[in-house]
């Protein structure tokens, strides 16, 4: 589900996640102090609060959410998208390339889409530099061979943390949580997670 809302407490231009035993919710900070919000849930979930009038869904979000932005007022209409793994077979043709969400659709819950999609762009532009034709097919494969595996890789990672956040296994959560701490307060690994999420680390290339 995703909407605009308002919340009582100021955002601080920082993206809050939350993980919640249906799916998890996250506030992306907009510039006039608003948030664009995600809420990932399952179907009978998600249709339950479609249902809500304004208010009641606000609260909803706000409990869920655990008050940490405050009460929250809800500004625009409710939307709801299904989420699927999707992932093309092949990205290019003669003359065509499939890139960003048009080529592979994945779990919103850690906002990777937007970096693959980035990513398969400067990739594409780096093969086709120095003037190549997009109906040659060699810088194309090019492009396909480095982006279908690391998309492919994320893809896969962001279904595994989805359902290890879902699971109801008191042993899951037990190694979830401590995984989750190590990897806040181990330095070095902190900087290796965030730097192979903003898509700085492996094949990167060329960002002019």
């Amino acid at each position: 589900i995703v909407a605009v809302v308002k919340t009582q407490l100021p955002h601080q231009n920082t993206c809050w996640q939350r993980f919640t035993a249906t799916g998890p919710i996250a506030f992306l900070p907009l510039a006039d102090g608003s948030c664009s919000i995600v809420w990932s849930a399952d179907q009978e979930r998600a249709a339950e609060l479609l249902n809500l009038d304004g208010q009641a869904f606000a609260d909803e979000l706000a409990k869920a959410f655990e008050y940490r932005l405050g009460d929250i007022q809800v500004l625009s209409k409710r939307a709801a998208f299904p989420l699927k793994h999707l992932h093309a077979n092949e990205y290019v043709r003669p003359g065509l390339a499939l890139l960003g969400d048009a080529a592979h659709v994945i779990h919103p819950l850690a906002g990777q889409g937007v970096n693959l999609g980035l990513l398969d762009a400067a990739t594409l532009l780096e093969e086709l530099g120095g003037g190549k034709a997009l109906s040659s097919l060699a810088p194309l494969r090019r492009y396909e061979r480095r982006r279908r595996h690391a998309n492919q890789l994320t893809a896969s990672g962001m279904t595994a943390l989805h359902h290890l956040f879902k699971s109801d296994s008191s042993m899951l959560k037990q190694w979830r949580n401590r995984g989750m701490s190590l990897a806040g307060d181990v330095a070095p690994l902190r900087r290796q997670l965030a730097l192979r999420a903003a898509g700085l680390e492996g094949d990167v290339p060329s960002l002019r």
